[in-house]
């Protein structure tokens, strides 16, 4: 690789790691979600959520630990919907 080609590569990783670096540092902040259990205890419940939304990866879940305990439905659900 010439000199020229090494500075062009340098060049467009510097600008690639500049938008990067601005895109974190503008991005929404994850908004935290409140366990509540008010339906149910299904951690997949919008409803048992406060804001009524689930946790993404992004969120800060926090589960209180005198409310109804969280526990996965899931598979209970998948037995149910089955013929």
């Amino acid at each position: 690789m010439t000199n020229s080609g090494a500075l062009r590569l340098k060049k467009a990783f510097g600008e690639a790691l500049l938008a990067t670096a601005a895109a974190l540092a503008f991005a929404p902040a994850a908004q935290a979600q409140n366990w509540g259990g008010a339906v149910d205890s299904d951690w997949f419940d919008a409803n048992n959520w406060s804001p009524a939304t689930l946790p993404t990866a992004l969120s800060s879940a926090y589960v209180d630990t005198l409310t109804t305990h969280p526990s996965s439905m899931r598979q209970r659900r998948r037995h149910t919907l089955l013929p």
